[in-house]
């Protein structure tokens, strides 16, 4: 928007000519007044003169001439006279003539000049006249004013309630005067800088502030007044702002959540934390409101402990947008043990309505320290000799333990500690060495307190005997220190009434735990023990009146003072008469006479006189304590021991020895130095910070109620104490209560991992109850499905495959704790554990049996590989797969790939080899064959494709190793020999043979197809060592073989020269055909030759009977194909029959093989799924270089009778971008419709797969091809044939003459008759043959080299199947013999058993198909077609449902079958006919008449193989739409039939698939032809 300041009234002429122009109003827009001013500047025509409507002045001042020009120019074809009006006024000028002329394309200029005298607005014109008319140029001059250009509406960001946003928008000065602005606004808008002053032309940055106090929407106008500098502001400019406020939201949630509208974040529970360490969590603060939020975090009044907080947050304040989180993480570092710690934290944020506090919550584990034992007896030992013991201390807690024992190790005690202090780790302990030297042969007692860090300190008694030559005292032991004990209220009563003092029974309080107790039973008699000062902080108990000696609470022995300090004042001398000495005296408050014995070391500074003293009953006696040290400078310290021993009367020799008294320990501490003066020494000091004392309380009940305690505390300064003391009541409550802990998911199941390898998993365990729960947890472990390596060396015991990082612990209650636990298999099993807990009381001890938790399910897991699919390529394409899986030894190979890896292979990624021969010296138990088959020289590479899956659960990392490859130990490499000739040979072998990938990872369900290649690039056999190697898994040596041959040796390939057929029963009439395959793996045709003497010896050798007959012993086979040997084996006993029968090649070696057959007995049940392929039949993926693929690449027949027939369903599937024709290659037996056709990208057939049996017991397997070419290549290969054979003919008819003399003489007659020769022509020495291959020599020269057809691919489909005579089937297999259909054939026996087999069988098709037949079929198939799509036909079938069928018996004549005359005396064809009349009912033989039925002579029934055939074609049709989707199984069946009717539906006729077929096959006869020699 643009605003100007109002400016006077224009100044001009009043004549007709005068332009009125109001004053620009103050709210213009800068676009709107630019248009208004120069709408009309630009060129115009009139009176074809172009020039410009306006001519305006903007910058000037006042007082100056201001010029401009106004061109006239004459765009029309004639010479343009003009009569010109000068201006009116006196302000606008010009100096021309009033006349001119101007001339057609030229231009004339008028310069207008402009003289203001004053600022205001000025207007005029300039009029021209002609012949054709007039027109006016306008002349306008605008006064400068002040000018600002804002924005109409500022738009502010969302904004939370009691929080600001602002934003900037320009301020800009259209003017070019200097300008003064001032903003007016209200709020909760500022606007920012509020005045100031704009050059010319200058953009100013405006700052709007908006601070909302509510949740509104806000409308403001914030006014600008402006004009120019010392002048009036009389201008004014608006801008609307607007505004939108919201209350802000904060809500606090977990990281890990994943949802972001659960704030389910209110407490963080950091568990048990040991002092020393500290734990770190995290929390979100997450803003769901539409506005940014401020926070600052706080803690609630009132909830901050003595001792400073325990919970340390890395941020206080900060500020979330919108949808987003901010991070704050809260660190939990414990000060006090044994405590929970709870705090609150605010979240406070202006303007939010809901507020937000989190609980931080804690517990502080501190060391628990406790000892093997905590009474030590040294039994009785010699004076002047030494003994020592040893105990454990163990720390059960997770944190760091510090102690300290209160004993003086350096001489003045008997007993010494090592070490005295020092650190014991988590969970771990330390062993202590306690030693005793007694210097008196007295009985020795000392209780002793180890001071720990953070924890009650620990007591142990020492108690030890010492006798002399001379004197033997009693032997004081554990039993006589239980005897002395006494009740703490006796002990008060003995004083009370010794002393007759007066009590404070408000400030006599007994101990509230078990320990003090103890204290006070073990240690009354002792004066000042380390036990009962620390007991004194827990129960305070005084009498006022007693004297100063008694103070301390003991009753029998008291020393004043008990601590002596010493200033040794020499200044340059250590003069012992200057030995400082102070005095002690020692008090015997008991009934009896005690002996006082100081223990002192030799060379002690501090020496003590007497060293013993006798004291009577109630009496006191002195001792001086004197200081000598023996170095300058030096600060020493120590305990002085003194043993009251008790004086026994005499007594009899029957007297108890219980009533022997333990001894009593006094201890004076003293301290003293030998510094100098003028020396610097140090001070002991200590602090307290914060000035504050704690109590520790501890609570252990004993059944489930409240206990209440109401305990006085009295308060006194140290320094004054004769000021009046201060009593603080105190109010324990506790409450006692059955504790227990729970886990949060009862099943917790792992993933399967790696052997040897670790996975973690976080166990959520809470304590729901009351209380405080200490617990130890327990694993219980279970194996199910354990396989582990067969190998007695590395067999181990079994170790729980499950640790928990916390063993025991104790959680407070209404907690949370993270237990993590750590699965590490070593072996290859399902794991099962259970884990419990036992709860425990304050000691450690169990209170409740095992309680289960939580269940956890993991399994460990080796990585394993499987080979899933094979195929062939290159050269050995026509292999099929079963061929292709006995090669590569793919069922061994799937045996060791699966097995379990032996420990050396688990545990190396690679393996590892120590020589560089090639064949290293590997520890390699499995080893298996790779052959590659055999080809004749430069011929393609021998291609082979394996698909690898990983059945497992875990990534699979595999790789093959080369033998330039494999791992070679340094050491053995630099000792390496020369390389012998064989190893440069294998040098040159490594280049045939290739693998790729080498290496790869399968994930879980993965595949992966790895291609391995030989090239037949150098002759002979070759071989390689490759090792197959699984990531901690299985090592396997492969052992690569190839063979490559000269081009014209011939060869047969044999898979194996051991074979064994399929078992026949003995006694069998007819015996199956069984076959052996054989494969030309040369490059010429092989004709072979099995040895007839072989087997003629055989048969001479059984009885004269043909125990193996070969049906085909001689034969040719192409190059690259496999033909199958035909053999019959006819047993004679059960058992196994070896024969090894010779193989002649014609020009080439002979093979000997070896067949092993089985002879069953007659008795033996045949099994259904003997016909059944181990080779997985199903493809899952389409293999590298096959465009299509089959559904399933073997189908099973099973078991049928002879002469019965079987259908199955595959289906073929193109899965590339190109259009593909197939073409099936069958048998006699095998029959697939379509036989060809074409794919399209994507596209899935189904094909119908029908296979008849022979009418003789045969062993199926058969490899039915699929030849698959590319369309467009196969139609680019025609057009170039197409144009090659007429370039050939072109060239044929053409010929071209050189001869340059080409007159011939007229008068030349041709002569009728034969031609007059002298001489015979001679015939060409070349041969017919030659000639014929110099003529095609020839042609290649003229046409070209003849188009190659393409390459096609081959897919493979083996058919396995058996067929079994009708008697041996319905004995073998009586459920399934109406399953098939059958056609009674003619059946020829083979020949007689007395000659030799060396012929083919006689076989004859299960049925000739002739015209008739398919006439029929087509008729039939149309009829039934259109009666399935009447609707009449339709409506009557649901009429005819509810009339009763009526069967009328008609009679048929019989028909008699021809019955084969039976053969050697055998009735096999009658028996045969005889089961069927017999035991096969009407319903079961499909399609087959009884003799006892008659029909009428004029009746014709249509043959049963044809409703057979039209039935199955009919439900093949349905199957068809069905997959097509034309048809819908799932449909009412009474639905409208017409709606199936579709052309889509419509199967190829006979005719279009014979005829597509018979071209195909017509274009390759062609192109056979024409590729001979002799074509």
């Amino acid at each position: 928007m643009l605003a100007e300041s109002r400016v006077p009234k224009p100044i001009g002429s009043d004549t007709q000519w005068k332009s009125s122009i109001t004053v620009n109003n103050v709210k213009h827009s800068r676009s709107e007044q630019k248009h208004q001013r120069h709408a009309f500047s630009y060129g115009s025509n009139f009176l074809g003169l172009e020039t410009k409507t306006e001519l305006v002045w903007e910058d000037w001042n006042e007082g100056r001439e201001f010029t401009k020009l106004l061109v006239l120019k004459n765009i029309g074809l004639k010479i343009q006279k003009l009569q010109l009006r000068p201006p009116v006024s006196k302000f606008f000028t010009i100096s021309v003539s009033r006349i001119i002329a101007i001339s057609p394309g030229t231009t004339f200029s008028i310069p207008v000049t402009f003289t203001p005298f004053e600022r205001c607005n000025y207007e005029d014109s300039i009029e021209f006249q002609s012949k054709s008319g007039s027109f006016q140029v306008f002349l306008q001059a605008i006064a400068p004013c002040p000018a600002l250009e804002v924005p109409d509406t500022v738009l502010l960001p969302l904004c939370a309630v009691h929080q600001s946003a602002s934003t900037v928008f320009l301020l800009k000065n259209m003017s070019k005067l200097r300008t003064y602005f001032k903003w007016e606004c209200s709020e909760p808008f500022q606007v920012s800088p509020a005045q100031g002053v704009l050059q010319p032309s200058q953009v100013h940055h405006i700052t709007v502030l908006f601070k909302p106090q509510s949740a509104l929407l806000f409308h403001k106008h914030a006014y600008c007044n402006f004009g120019e500098e010392g002048g009036e502001t009389n201008s004014c400019c608006t801008v609307l702002l607007q505004g939108v406020a919201k209350y802000p939201c904060l809500y606090l949630r977990s990281p890990h959540s994943k949802s972001k509208n659960d704030p389910s974040c209110s407490e963080l529970n950091f568990g048990s934390v040991p002092i020393g360490k500290s734990v770190q969590k995290g929390f979100d603060v997450y803003n769901p409101s539409h506005v940014t939020a401020f926070f600052s975090l706080t803690r609630l009044s009132g909830g901050l402990p003595l001792l400073g907080s325990e919970f340390i947050c890395d941020i206080n304040s900060g500020n979330v947008a919108p949808g987003e989180t901010v991070s704050a993480k809260v660190t939990f570092v414990p000060t006090v043990a044994d405590s929970v710690s709870v705090e609150y934290l605010t979240i406070e944020c202006k303007g939010a309505l809901n507020q937000t506090v989190l609980k931080l919550t804690g517990n502080s584990a501190g060391p628990k320290l406790s000892l093997s034992s905590s009474v030590v007896d040294f039994g009785c030992i010699k004076e002047g000799d030494t003994s020592s013991q040893t105990i454990e201390m163990v720390n059960s807690s997770s944190a760091e333990a510090t102690y300290q024992w209160d004993l003086d190790c350096t001489g003045h005690s008997v007993f010494s500690i090592q070490p005295q202090c020092g650190t014991v780790k988590q969970q771990s302990s330390v062993k202590l060495q306690i030693f005793y030297l007694p210097t008196m042969p007295i009985a020795y007692h000392r209780s002793v307190s180890c001071f720990i860090l953070q924890a009650e300190p620990l007591f142990l008694d020492l108690i030890g005997n010492c006798y002399s030559d001379v004197q033997e005292p009693a032997v004081l032991t554990q039993e006589h220190l239980s005897e002395s004990k006494k009740e703490p209220s006796e002990i008060i009563s003995a004083l009370l009434r010794s002393y007759s003092t007066q009590s404070d029974t408000q400030a006599l309080c007994f101990p509230l735990d078990e320990r003090s107790s103890r204290q006070l039973d073990c240690s009354s008699a002792i004066f000042s023990t380390p036990r009962e000062d620390n007991d004194r902080h827990c129960s305070t108990w005084e009498v006022d009146s007693l004297p100063t000696a008694l103070s301390s609470p003991s009753t029998q022995v008291s020393v004043v003072p008990s601590e002596l300090l010493f200033h040794h004042n020499s200044s340059s001398s250590l003069s012992s008469s200057l030995t400082p000495s102070k005095a002690v005296a020692i008090t015997n408050h008991t009934s009896v006479k005690i002996t006082l014995v100081w223990t002192n070391p030799r060379n002690s500074p501090f020496s003590i006189s007497p060293i013993k003293s006798d004291l009577s009953p109630l009496k006191s006696t002195s001792f001086r304590v004197s200081y000598n040290p023996k170095e300058l400078n030096t600060l020493h310290g120590a305990q002085l021991e003194c043993l009251a021993v008790k004086v026994m009367q005499q007594s009899t020799s029957d007297e108890d020895e219980t009533t022997i008294c333990p001894p009593w320990c006094v201890i004076v501490r003293v301290i003293g130095h030998s510094f100098e003066l003028g020396k610097e020494h140090f001070y002991p000091c200590c602090s307290l910070e914060p000035n504050q004392l704690l109590q520790t309380w501890s609570f252990s009940p004993m059944e489930e109620k409240t206990y209440i305690l109401e305990p006085l505390v009295s308060v006194w300064p140290v320094k004054n104490l004769e000021c009046e003391k201060t009593i603080i009541p105190l109010k324990v409550v506790g409450t006692g209560s059955k504790g227990f802990i729970q886990a949060v998911r009862e099943f917790e199941d792992m993933e399967d991992t790696l052997v040897g390898c670790s996975q973690s998993i976080v166990v959520s365990l809470v304590n729901n109850s009351t209380c405080s729960v200490s617990f130890i947890l327990s694993v219980e472990q279970t194996l199910q499905d354990e396989q582990t390596h067969q190998d007695p060396e590395t067999e181990t015991c079994i170790q729980t495959a499950l640790q928990l990082d916390c063993q025991s612990e104790t959680m407070a209650s209404q907690s949370t704790m993270l237990l993590r636990a750590t699965f590490r298999p070593d072996r290859q099993a399902q794991y099962q554990w259970t884990i419990s807990y036992i709860t425990l009381n304050p000691s450690g001890v169990p209170l409740s049996s095992p309680q289960p938790l939580c269940e956890m399910r993991a399994k460990g897991v080796f990585p394993t590989l499987q080979v899933t699919d094979a195929c062939s390529r290159g050269t050995v394409a026509w292999l099929n797969k079963a061929y292709v899986w006995k090669l590569f030894s793919v069922d061994s190979f799937n045996e060791q790939l699966l097995s379990i890896p032996s420990p050396v292979e688990h545990t190396y990624r690679n393996p590892e080899r120590h020589s560089m021969r090639m064949y290293p010296t590997i520890l390699i138990k499995a080893m298996l064959d790779f052959n590659f088959s055999s080809a004749p020289l430069n011929s393609e590479p021998s291609t082979f494709v394996l698909v690898f899956h990983n059945p497992g659960c875990i990534p699979v990392e595999w790789t093959f190793l080369f033998p330039d490859d494999q791992q070679v130990d340094f050491k053995q490499w630099t000792q390496a020999p020369e390389l012998c000739h064989n190893e440069l040979h294998q040098m040159e072998v490594v280049e045939l043979f290739n693998i790729s990938p080498l290496s790869g990872m399968l994930l879980s369900g993965q595949q992966r197809a790895v291609q391995f290649s030989y090239s037949h690039d150098l002759v002979g056999t070759h071989q390689l060592p490759i090792v197959l190697k699984i990531s901690h898994g299985r090592e396997i040596l492969l052992h690569f073989q190839g063979v490559t041959l000269e081009q014209e040796r011939p060869f047969l390939y044999f898979l194996t020269r051991h074979h064994v057929f399929t078992p026949v029963m003995i006694g069998d009439l007819t015996s199956p055909v069984q076959m052996y395959d054989l494969y030309n793996g040369g490059g010429i045709p092989v004709r072979y030759e099995v040895d007839a003497g072989v087997l003629s010896q055989l048969q001479e050798n059984n009885f004269n009977q043909p125990l193996l007959c070969c049906l085909n012993p001689v034969g040719e086979i192409l190059p690259g194909k496999t033909a199958s040997l035909e053999f019959i084996f006819s047993p004679l006993e059960a058992k196994m029959h070896s024969m090894d029968i010779p193989i002649h090649i014609q020009d080439g070696d002979t093979t000997l093989l070896r067949f092993d057959c089985y002879g069953l007995g007659p008795q033996t049940v045949l099994s259904s799924s003997d016909t059944k392929s181990s080779i997985p039949c199903v493809r899952r993926i389409p293999l590298p270089g096959l465009g299509a693929f089959l559904s399933q690449d073997c189908v099973s027949i099973g078991n049928m009778p002879v002469g019965s027939q079987s259908s199955r369903v595959i289906f073929l599937m193109n899965m590339s971008l190109k259009e593909t024709l197939y073409k099936w290659n069958l048998t006699k037996v095998v029959h697939i419709y379509p036989e060809q056709g074409l794919l399209h990208p994507g596209e899935s057939i189904f094909c119908v797969l029908t296979f008849k049996a022979t009418d003789y017991p045969t062993v199926y397997q058969l490899d039915i091809t699929c030849q698959l070419t590319q369309k467009a290549a196969l139609d680019q290969y025609y057009d170039a044939l197409q144009r090659w054979e007429q370039e050939r003919k072109k060239q044929q008819n053409e010929f071209t003459i050189t001869d340059k003399d080409l007159t011939v003489s007229a008068t030349a007659v041709p002569t009728k008759g034969p031609s007059l020769c002298k001489y015979k022509i001679l015939p060409p020495i070349n041969s017919k043959s030659a000639r014929a291959e110099q003529r095609v020599q020839s042609d290649h020269v003229k046409v070209g080299a003849r188009p190659v057809p393409p390459q096609t691919t081959l897919l493979h489909l083996c058919v396995t199947a058996r067929s079994y005579r009708f008697q041996e089937f319905i004995r073998n297999f009586p459920d399934q013999f109406n399953s098939h259909y059958r056609c009674f054939l003619s059946i020829k026996p083979p020949c007689p058993k007395t000659m030799l087999c060396d012929t083919h069988l006689d076989w004859q098709p299960a049925q000739t198909p002739t015209p008739e037949r398919a006439f029929l079929e087509h008729v039939i198939t149309s009829l039934l077609r259109t009666i399935l799509y009447d609707e009449e036909f339709a409506q009557s079938l649901l009429s005819l449902a509810s009339i009763p069928f009526t069967y009328n018996a008609r009679a048929s004549s019989s028909l008699p079958l021809p019955t084969p005359e039976p053969q050697n005396g055998q009735e096999e064809t009658q028996a045969l006919l005889d089961i069927s009349d017999s035991q096969v009912d009407n319903k079961s033989s499909a399609g087959c008449l009884g003799t006892g039925l008659e029909m009428k002579p004029d009746t014709e029934l249509v043959p049963a193989a044809v409703c057979n055939d039209i039935l199955l074609n009919t439900l093949q049709n349905l199957m068809m739409e069905a997959v097509r989707g034309d048809f819908n199984l799932t449909e009412n069946s009474r639905t409208d039939l017409s709606s199936y009717a579709s052309p889509g539906t419509q199967r190829y006729s006979n005719d279009k698939v014979q005829d597509d077929r018979e071209t195909i096959q017509d274009e390759q006869t062609q192109h056979d032809q024409q590729a001979s020699p002799s074509g």
